[in-house]
């Protein structure tokens, strides 16, 4: 019997020795496997006289490094017309603070280009030759931008203005929208968005909160009545932090309607960049999400834009 105590006493203890082991064991992650790519971030609007990218390098999933180490400043940087003549090499800059723009062009005038072909190249001694091709979009038309105060109360309670016009589609071609809603103070001299929202499911957010994106999938060569949610912002209302408030009311500045036409593959990157991060929310339990990319040997997104700016009309 004090043998059998002896043995079950023994298997006992080896029991608790595991399990001390199991919650100290060191386990070695292999990292993922990737491909080292150039990165390539530019956008070009048709009233742009100065352009702008970020090149950079990509990492590898378990890698930690800082975002400023990663670009790089010994690309050759072009963009060519449809004739393939150069528009001009791109200078080295030193980013300004938050940005990673390490890349620029001074142009003698505004881009333009409406309708034409354009080609970004990069070439670097590491990755090769990265390169996309994009044509610049007409400029969107849009007519009676209304800004109405006291427009309603969302399903928050929150007052709301509204911001309506109607937005004049092309026929014959796919198009596709960026909308924002601009607050300019004149006095105080600055210009910033304006919350926006809908319930229309028409409408996509984009990367960039403040905007809206649409595509005319369901109004093609028709007039189609733009009707938004527009916030107060507090920016006259002595606030420090500057930040968008859920409240109706008249505001001391103007607004304008900014609209873009955007290239199918801008539309498509910034609807897949704002699915990835709502993900991220979900932290190690999210599904990944991948983001759309139309730089060929490469990573990122070069997108073009046709750009309109129109003064609301505020209506009381």
């Amino acid at each position: 019997m004090k043998l059998l105590k002896y043995i079950i006493g023994i298997l006992m203890l080896g029991t608790f020795v595991s399990c001390e082991d199991f919650f100290y064991t060191s386990v070695k992650v292999e990292p993922p496997s990737y491909k080292k790519s150039i990165v390539v971030n530019m956008y070009i609007t048709d009233n742009d006289s100065v352009l702008r990218a970020s090149v950079s390098r990509n990492i590898g999933a378990l890698e930690a490094v800082d975002k400023m180490d990663l670009l790089l400043y010994d690309a050759t940087v072009v963009v060519k017309d449809e004739t393939g003549e150069v528009l001009g090499v791109m200078d080295t800059i030193t980013p300004e603070q938050g940005s990673v723009v390490n890349y620029s062009l001074v142009l003698d005038s505004a881009f333009g280009g409406n309708g034409k072909c354009f080609t970004l190249e990069i070439t670097h001694p590491d990755f090769g030759k990265a390169t996309a091709t994009q044509i610049m979009p007409q400029k969107p038309l849009i007519s009676h931008p209304v800004y109405k105060l006291n427009g309603g109360v969302d399903i928050n309670g929150d007052p709301f203005n509204q911001v309506s016009f109607i937005l004049h589609d092309q026929a014959g071609e796919e198009n596709f929208y960026q909308i924002k809603l601009l607050y300019k103070n004149k006095q105080e001299g600055y210009t910033c968005p304006i919350d926006i929202d809908t319930d229309d499911p028409v409408y996509a957010r984009s990367y960039d909160y403040t905007a809206l994106l649409l595509q005319d999938k369901t109004f093609e060569g028709v007039d189609f009545p733009v009707k938004l949610k527009a916030y107060y912002p507090d920016y006259d209302k002595g606030e420090e932090n500057g930040d968008i408030i859920n409240q109706a009311g008249d505001i001391p500045g103007q607004i304008f309607v900014e609209i873009k036409g955007i290239t199918k593959d801008y539309y498509l990157y910034a609807r897949s960049l704002q699915r990835a991060e709502n993900a991220e929310e979900f932290g190690l339990f999210r599904e990944p999400v991948p983001v759309y990319n139309n730089i060929e040997n490469g990573l990122g997104i070069f997108g073009l834009c046709a750009e309109r700016v129109e003064l609301a009309e505020k209506e009381y």
